[in-house]
């Protein structure tokens, strides 16, 4: 499987900067975070050392442009930033050292230099898992193969369903079209955010601890 994240948690994890960044003083988030191994569509965060709205920064590999952005507010905490989803697609390369290299409008550039480690070596239970989605009366709803939510899905879809017309009686509200709600099993946050769908984390070690109809109901609600 190539591991990408839905576009909502992309400003959400916490990686560390690499050296080559912090160096030129913009500071570069990888994502995947961790080990990067073959075959990961890898996405970018560039902050600048002071707020730069407007600045454009090009990321390039192989002398091929991956993409460019400008710095803009992103994300709860409207950090000034340049975000490059999923733009680097290492499907077919060897394992090894590559260089990407983020140039800036007016001329700047510096390199980062990236291990990839061979598709083999991706611990379990990645290689067996896969992005799945069902369908319910109210939702459309995304989740990993192998994980808690895939064991509960039915359980999950009968909360959401019950939910969701819970709160649409409450608020006199009819939904235009199902709800994206997208089941994560890793904590981020609190474990609920909403945007334009729903982000959801669901695993057996959630800290969070809040009950599943209550979550479900509070992000309908924003929704």
């Amino acid at each position: 499987m190539r591991r990408t994240i839905p576009l909502l948690t992309v400003f959400l994890l916490v990686a560390a900067c690499t050296p080559a960044a912090l160096e030129s003083g913009y500071d570069v988030i990888i994502h995947p975070d961790g080990p990067l191994y073959v075959g990961d569509r890898v996405s970018f965060e560039v902050f600048a050392p002071q707020g730069e709205s407007g600045e454009v920064v090009e990321v390039n590999f192989d002398e091929q442009t991956l993409g460019s952005a400008s710095f803009a507010p992103f994300g709860i905490g409207q950090r000034d930033q340049a975000t490059f989803w999923w733009v680097w697609d290492t499907s077919g390369l060897e394992p090894g050292v590559y260089s990407i290299t983020f140039t800036l409008g007016s001329g700047y550039s510096w390199v980062e230099e990236l291990s990839l480690r061979p598709a083999s070596r991706v611990p379990p239970p990645e290689p067996e898992a896969s992005w799945t989605s069902t369908t319910t009366e109210c939702c459309i709803i995304y989740y990993i193969t192998n994980t808690d939510a895939a064991r509960d899905i039915e359980t999950l879809s009968t909360l959401a369903d019950e939910e969701s017309e819970a709160v649409a009686a409450q608020m006199g509200a009819e939904l235009q079209e199902r709800i994206p709600i997208i089941f994560m099993p890793r904590v981020i946050g609190h474990g609920g955010f909403a945007w334009d769908g729903v982000y959801i984390s669901y695993l057996d070690g959630n800290y969070v601890g809040n009950g599943m109809d209550m979550v479900l109901h509070h992000e309908f609600v924003h929704y």
